[in-house]
């Protein structure tokens, strides 16, 4: 379970005139696409065979991070529960959940110390650990940064 939600694994097929205008990134080691939520209708998925006694190992840590201010920035703060994509790879992102320690709201411009989880470490790179720094964002363009203080 993550963020309170079910682990489903879905395999979907996604047809050719929604995929042609999709974003295509790669996301916890596989092929991602991110569409408008008015064609999500068009898609046809199929839950693949997920086994909850092989949990995913989660990770979480405690890191730094500073959301840009300004244009290509976030316009608007976030909460608890904020699951943007993070890049510590190139050309690889992976999702994870920010849960706020200090404050109700992250703004634009703000830094301060979060804690995040992760559904498994190994999209995190070979190199994961204290001092490793990173991006996120919602799309292809970073909304902030941040670094490693801690693996809790």
């Amino acid at each position: 379970m993550f963020d309170g939600i079910p682990n489903t694994i879905m395999k979907v097929r996604v047809p050719n005139s929604v995929l042609n205008g999709a974003y295509k990134f790669g996301a916890d080691g596989m092929n991602a696409i991110s569409i408008p939520a008015n064609q999500l209708n068009l898609l046809r998925g199929t839950p693949l065979n997920y086994s909850p006694i092989y949990p995913i190992a989660m990770i979480r840590v405690r890191a730094n991070i500073k959301l840009y201010r300004g244009d290509g920035g976030r316009k608007i703060s976030f909460t608890t529960g904020y699951r943007p994509l993070f890049s510590f790879i190139e050309e690889m992102k992976t999702s994870g959940q920010i849960t706020l320690k200090d404050k109700k709201e992250f703004s634009p411009g703000d830094e301060d110390i979060v804690e995040i989880a992760f559904l498994n470490k190994e999209y995190l790179g070979n190199n994961f650990g204290i001092g490793t720094k990173f991006t996120f964002g919602e799309g292809q363009e970073p909304l902030g940064e941040g670094e490693i203080k801690e693996i809790i």
